[in-house]
């Protein structure tokens, strides 16, 4: 029977996880309020003074704030669409590769073994597993948007390096991701992150047109008009940057708020699944040992990705706050102390 503090932390992380979302839709609505801060003072000429409450009421505010989501709605359907392969889609996105069913490589038997394994266990299909050929790091993932279109991936390293009970602990810790439906909510944040980096680009096209067409400018100004324009344009496309720039940030921040809180999550289920704390815990200690750690060095989409991952995928981050899983040594001390007697 499982140590009631372990239940308590699968309750805690949960709830973290749904506030942390909200401030993530709270951010969404921040940049649209700050992008029409920007479209109130380039318009407040022909807005007669309008304090700004009123004036997000106008015509012109209303037609900003709906362009702004619009945008970033726009932006992130078109990466979700993108991303409807599910988690085969992922994995190429990676540049992972299939691993053959019929394959004769040792390692490779052994890992599809342990997937099929977990597979009976958690009562749920078997999952297309992939292999990220070239990285040495340990390293692992889960994605897609259901049971069936799932696809667990781990890189070279993870597959080569790892004895059979600290694999088990990885890909349990991926069954976790895929039974608590992390999957469907990482691709939400990649499409959403994507439909504010769209807002950044389309700022990047205003502030090239108002800003740097000083000769389509200066001569329709002598003939009669268009650099009030021009300039108003840039002005915008600067907004759009500066604002865009940072909801990018806030979105990362909330991102990788999120994702430490479903490793959490994920760490303790795969404790449940396994009844082997010491695997996934030996996983962890061999990441720490290593001089990559789980980095990815030669991985397309790394970035976009990073909080999919079973450890963290980029350089460590100066400011823990940025970073998208928690500090290793914070991980196994949990794993470790936690389930002593607990099975």
């Amino acid at each position: 029977m499982a140590h009631p503090g372990f239940f308590q932390r699968q309750a805690h992380a949960r709830r973290n996880t749904i506030l942390l979302v909200f401030l993530f839709l709270t951010a969404v609505a921040f940049i649209t309020l700050a992008v029409c801060l920007v479209g109130y003072f380039v318009t407040r000429s022909e807005s007669s003074g309008l304090a700004f409450h009123h004036w997000l009421l106008s015509n012109h505010g209303l037609l900003t704030a709906v362009t702004v989501v619009s945008l970033i709605v726009l932006g992130s359907l078109l990466r979700w669409v993108d991303l409807a392969g599910g988690g085969d889609r992922v994995a190429k996105m990676v540049g992972a590769r299939p691993i053959d069913p019929d394959t004769r490589d040792s390692d490779e038997r052994k890992l599809r073994n342990i997937v099929e394994e977990m597979a009976i266990a958690s009562s749920v299909p078997v999952p297309e597993v992939y292999v990220m050929d070239g990285e040495e790091g340990i390293n692992a993932f889960a994605a897609g948007y259901t049971l069936d279109d799932a696809v667990i991936g781990v890189t070279e390293g993870c597959m080569r390096r790892l004895q059979r009970d600290e694999l088990q602990g990885v890909i349990a810790h991926e069954f976790s991701h895929i039974l608590n439906q992390d999957m469907r909510l990482n691709l939400r944040l990649i499409a959403v992150i994507f439909g504010l980096v769209a807002l950044a680009v389309l700022g990047r096209v205003l502030l090239r047109i108002g800003f740097y067409s000083s000769g389509n400018r200066s001569r329709r100004s002598s003939e009669g008009g268009g650099g009030g324009a021009a300039l108003a344009i840039g002005i915008i496309g600067l907004g759009l940057m500066a604002t865009s720039g940072l909801g990018i940030l806030m979105g990362n921040l909330i991102k990788s708020a999120v994702s430490r809180q479903r490793e959490y999550l994920a760490d303790s289920s795969a404790v449940q699944y396994t009844r082997n704390p010491e695997g996934l815990a030996g996983a962890l200690k061999k990441i720490g040992a290593l001089s990559n750690g789980s980095r990815l060095l030669n991985t397309p989409n790394a970035a976009e990705a990073s909080h999919m991952f079973f450890g963290a995928a980029l350089s460590q981050s100066w400011f823990s706050i940025t970073s998208t899983h928690p500090p290793l040594l914070e991980r196994i001390q949990l794993l470790e102390p936690s389930f002593d007697g607990a099975f």
